[in-house]
């Protein structure tokens, strides 16, 4: 459209009339005869106008309009000065150019921003509640965990690596001392975070009321019971597999006058490492036979002895035999190690492959003559370059104690 410098109506193009539904004749006798009578926007009109009158240059603007049939259109506005031979204005051109769709698109994105925003906010408000109950949780854990001044005071030197995959862990370690029975287990329940540490917390309960209130020592009695305990509970009724939750662990029980060992295994087996190349082994017909080391490191003169698990979990499973007794005789000095298959599972190293039980065995024995905390620190400091920038597999856990 062409303005005078009044603002008023002069001419109207077609693009104009079929757009806006007017001609200048129903323009004018509907509207008003200028374009500050037809706009709601008058003020930003004006102001533009002035701009273009004062300045002698053209200014854009957008601004909002209903057409004939009553559609709300959104234009943008480009008011340019004509001149005269003199270089006085004498027309301004009014170039209208309809941004509805542009308006509408950025009108839906700041939508979908908001929804965005909110959602996000919503998902960090979901992650800080989760984040404070994993917090807890840890804390809950940590706090059914043992004393340590009970294994201070009880053998010459210990350690416990204890590395959760997660912050909680469905790995656990527990013992307790009753008369002079030291009770020592390591754990690994099914899963790890929140569903292995729910399954680690039901196992420490059970294990304080057999050990504790039955007074209850022995380690394969110790298991059955709380296979026992543990089927009832998750209320599992059959060995085909379908119910795979419980865990597997190593139990001990170390006479502290004697140092006569008893063990019981749930697919977890212990180390023994001692000076001597065989060890007095009970066997179930209360025959004392001499077992020979699984590996030998003959620079430290040191022997390495692993007394085997029974191939079932505590748990349901398809095999539900009593759990085997394994009584040992061991010395001063001899090295005992718990430990879940976390460590040997781990991924990574060349060709991104596990560390392997017998990795795990060679490099147990080779650290074996040094202080317990220095062995915890190289158990430490192996897994930590073997796993790489690589997530870590499943929860670890090592226990080692010395007599």
């Amino acid at each position: 459209m062409i303005l005078d410098t009044e603002g008023r109506f002069m001419w109207v193009n077609k693009a104009f009339e079929k757009r806006s539904g007017y001609n200048l004749e129903t323009l004018t006798k509907l509207k008003g005869d200028d374009i500050y009578q037809t706009n709601r926007q008058s003020d930003e009109i004006k102001k533009h106008m002035q701009i273009v009158l004062i300045n002698k240059q053209a200014t854009s603007f957008e601004k909002q309009e209903t057409n004939f049939s009553g559609e709300v259109l959104y234009s943008q506005i480009t008011l340019s000065p004509v001149f005269d031979l003199q270089g006085n204005i004498k027309n301004i051109v009014a170039i209208k150019s309809d941004i509805s769709e542009l308006v509408k698109t950025k009108e839906e994105i700041k939508r979908e921003k908001e929804v965005i925003s909110k959602q996000k906010e919503k998902i960090e408000d979901i992650n800080n509640a989760l984040s404070q109950s994993i917090s807890y949780a840890t804390r809950i854990q940590q706090s059914i965990l043992p004393d340590f001044s009970i294994i201070e005071e009880n053998t010459a030197e210990y350690f416990v690596m204890y590395m959760p995959k997660n912050k909680v862990s469905g790995d656990f370690y527990w013992w307790e001392k009753i008369e002079n029975n030291l009770v020592v287990t390591v754990s690994d329940c099914t899963g790890h975070g929140i569903p292995g540490a729910f399954m680690s917390m039901l196992g420490i309960s059970y294990l304080r009321e057999i050990v504790l209130k039955e007074y209850v020592t022995q380690p394969n009695v110790i298991l059955n019971k709380l296979r026992k305990e543990i089927i009832k509970s998750l209320k599992q009724k059959d060995g085909t597999g379908k119910q795979k939750d419980g865990m597997d662990m190593a139990l001990i029980s170390l006479n502290l006058n004697t140092y006569e060992m008893m063990f019981a295994g749930a697919n977890n087996s212990v180390y023994i490492v001692t000076k001597r190349d065989t060890i007095p082994f009970l066997s179930e017909n209360d025959i004392y036979t001499d077992i020979e080391p699984v590996e030998t490191n003959h620079q430290q003169n040191s022997f390495l002895f692993e007394i085997k698990p029974d191939k079932m979990p505590v748990g349901i499973y398809i095999k539900m035999n009593k759990y085997t007794l394994n009584n040992l005789t061991l010395e001063p000095g001899d090295k005992i190690y718990l430990f879940s298959d976390g460590f040997s599972d781990q991924f990574g190293g060349v060709g991104f492959k596990k560390f392997k039980s017998n990795t795990f065995r060679q490099l147990i024995l080779s650290i074996s003559n040094k202080p317990m905390n220095e062995q915890n620190s190289i158990l430490s400091k192996t897994i930590g370059e073997w796993k790489g920038k690589h997530e870590q597999t499943d929860d670890i856990t090592v226990l080692g104690l010395m007599l």
